[in-house]
């Protein structure tokens, strides 16, 4: 097995060993047979959704199977569950939380559970998932004034994929947009960060976390204080794929951007 001592992600590095055990096979599309005996292996081993799972998935397509492969990937999946891999299911609750932390002074937080969470999708690449804690009342009217809370939009633009794009916190696989409602005030904060996806658009629900994405004050309306200054946004999620709630929220965050901008 490969061994790598640089400082990467450990699914790329397990998705490197499996490419050196699997370099013996037939190059193409995998065998059928094998990648289902392997998804499984994976299953059964509670390591389908870990991020090792996630790396040997991703590498379906990217790295030749062979019965010599799927012979060696028996020892792989042992080192796998010994690796200490965090799983989808250790940062994603059944509940959403928001912290932002303030870069100029740490100890300023703004922080929320967000119990409504929504997404809808357009590929695998491509989803805008939106969470709040705003009422439903509040989130149907086009009112600045008509409830406190606050209102995430992460548009994702590109599904990271083990080996082929860069995983990591400092990358970028999404934006972000934040608005606080608070006493008949808002303040729209936006920037961008990396996603860790857990599943792909497109299932009954779609979660992830974003850790330390960058975001600071684009605008608001008058009298609102901006307390917190650029800043460290991070976020865990789990939604549901609702298309018209999804929209709902999408244009209750455009109308108050409207309304800002007047």
């Amino acid at each position: 097995m490969l061994l790598i001592r640089m400082r990467v992600p450990r699914s790329f590095a397990i998705r490197a060993g499996l490419r050196g055990v699997c370099r013996s096979g037939r190059r193409g599309r995998p065998e059928p047979g094998i990648f289902i005996v392997v998804k499984a292996t994976l299953r059964r081993l509670g390591l389908l959704d870990s991020c090792f799972g996630r790396a040997v998935c991703a590498g379906r397509r990217a790295v030749p199977w062979s019965g010599a492969g799927a012979i060696g990937l028996a020892g792989l999946l042992a080192v796998g569950a010994l690796t200490g891999c965090e799983t989808v299911s250790s940062i994603v609750g059944t509940e959403s939380a928001v912290s932002v932390r303030s870069s100029a002074s740490p100890t300023m937080t703004l922080e929320a559970s967000l119990p409504t969470r929504v997404y809808a999708w357009f590929d695998d690449n491509t989803a805008d998932i939106y969470l709040t804690d705003l009422a439903s009342a509040a989130l149907a009217s086009p009112e600045l004034g008509a409830g406190d809370g606050n209102l995430i939009h992460i548009h994702m633009f590109l599904n990271p994929q083990a080996g082929m794009t860069p995983i990591a916190d400092t990358a970028c696989s999404v934006t972000v947009r934040h608005a606080v409602f608070t006493k008949g005030r808002v303040g729209i904060y936006g920037g961008g960060g990396f996603l860790n996806p857990g599943g792909t658009p497109g299932e009954p629900t779609f979660g992830g976390e974003v850790r330390d994405a960058t975001v600071r004050l684009l605008s608001s309306t008058a009298g609102f204080e901006d307390k917190l200054g650029p800043s460290k946004l991070s976020v865990t999620f789990k939604a549901a794929e609702n298309r018209a709630a999804a929209i709902q929220a999408a244009e209750k965050l455009r109308s108050t951007i409207a309304a800002i901008a007047k």
